[in-house]
């Protein structure tokens, strides 16, 4: 009876963990045996490697390959959509969003997602990064394990070219294989299901988990540190408004110069390019700069200058706000638009115009000499002449308001 009980228990905390912890992160691997947690998803589009700005969550479960070297775990990938809805008649958007999951895990392009997390590997670390493993919360955090793709075992540091697997056993299985061995022969040995883990020699892994990992910039303000790495809207926007002062007497990042008056704070700019583009080109001009006056406001009135998208190929200058939104007013509804995202910059040693009052400034200073001492309203636009370096991008916000780290930005 105490086994029966004993079982029991067993049994729920394991289906519990299973639940609670549907998943493990997807680690890069050469054949020196040097490894790198993969950079987290900026795939939107798929179900089964949901957003995590920690790592490259892959959503699966505990699976046991039974290969011909070993038993050795590894991650099953959960390809199942989402039945929360089932009952609910499907909308254009949630159909057309499971075809494009489907492009990925029909029988017949198992390997393609292999291949696909291979690439993320490959562009982050280099060429030589062509295995995969996937470790922590479904698999151990001191142990590695392979990922497998329906029946396909993706290329790791054992198989080269992956393997096709023909047995091999879930987590429950494992579990209710090993209760009738239970309830017919006594209690289980010390060392639990005593499955044998394959250790290879050429692999040394230091696994650890990869919120450990993470990698963390603060920004010191007003005696608080805010971690860049982890931000939301509302802490993204108090950091631009700080830069830009007071209304009537900012001083402390937009000051006035010859060529205007000058902004060098945190902004925004909104742009329908995914941030896998932005993250490793950054923001570029389309057009060649000839004058001052094509991107500081000084002609054409207020509403002049700026590339406000990347399509506006006519336009001077790179568009941003240190604005996400006031009054309708922001880079946010230039994403919202083009249905993109809006990118937070650290463009604190950049140079950028204040367009609005520039312009005014330029058009009524000699009857108003007080618009050239102080701006006359709030920097909606601010301008850039130059290039937007990629490693000056802290991130990007979606629709949704889901921050995702840029893995590239630095303060120097």
């Amino acid at each position: 009876m105490g086994n029966i009980i004993n079982i029991s228990f067993l049994i729920a905390i394991i289906f519990f963990t299973k639940n609670l912890y549907a998943g493990s992160y997807l680690f890069c691997a050469n054949s020196k045996g040097e490894s790198h947690w993969a950079q987290p998803n900026l795939n939107h589009n798929l179900s089964w490697a949901p957003l995590d700005s920690r790592g490259f969550w892959l959503k699966g479960s505990l699976y046991i390959v039974d290969s011909s070297k070993s038993l050795h775990s590894g991650l099953k990938i959960d390809f199942s959509q989402n039945l929360n809805n089932r009952n609910k008649r499907a909308n254009i958007y949630e159909q057309e969003k499971q075809e494009k999951n489907m492009l990925y895990y029909n029988n017949s392009n198992a390997m393609k997602v292999c291949q696909y997390l291979i690439s993320n590997c490959q562009n982050s670390f280099g060429k030589d990064y062509q295995y995969i493993g996937a470790a922590s919360y479904d698999l151990a955090v001191t142990d590695w394990g392979y990922i497998i793709s329906e029946n396909i075992v993706c290329p790791n540091w054992d198989f080269h070219q992956g393997l096709n697997i023909k047995i091999g056993y879930s987590a429950g299985e494992m579990v209710f294989e090993n209760v009738f061995g239970i309830l017919a022969s006594g209690p289980l040995p010390e060392k639990g299901l005593n499955i044998a883990k394959l250790k290879t020699q050429k692999l040394n892994l230091k696994i650890v988990n990869p919120v450990q990992l993470n990698k963390k910039i603060f920004l010191t303000k007003k005696n608080r540190r805010i971690d860049l790495s982890n931000l939301n809207i509302a802490e993204a926007n108090n950091i631009a408004i700080e830069s830009i002062g007071s209304t009537k007497l900012r001083k402390s990042c937009v000051k006035w110069t010859k060529e205007g008056f000058i902004y060098q704070g945190f902004t925004f700019r909104g742009d329908q390019r995914p941030p896998e583009i932005i993250f490793k080109e950054g923001f570029q001009l389309r057009t060649k700069i000839h004058h001052l006056y094509e991107v500081n406001g000084f002609t054409r009135g207020a509403a002049y200058g700026g590339g406000i998208t990347s399509l506006d190929s006519g336009a001077a200058g790179i568009s941003t706000s240190p604005y996400y939104s006031d009054r309708g007013v922001g880079a946010y509804y230039y994403a919202k638009k083009y249905n993109g995202y809006t990118y937070f910059i650290d463009a604190r040693k950049l140079k950028g115009y204040d367009l609005y009052s520039n312009s005014y400034a330029y058009e009524y200073g000699d009857k108003m000499p007080h618009f050239r001492r102080d701006p006359f309203h709030k920097p909606y636009e601010i301008n850039y002449g130059t290039d937007i370096s990629y490693n000056k991008i802290v991130g990007a916000f979606d629709l949704n308001g889901t921050f995702i780290p840029n893995p590239n930005y630095t303060t120097r």
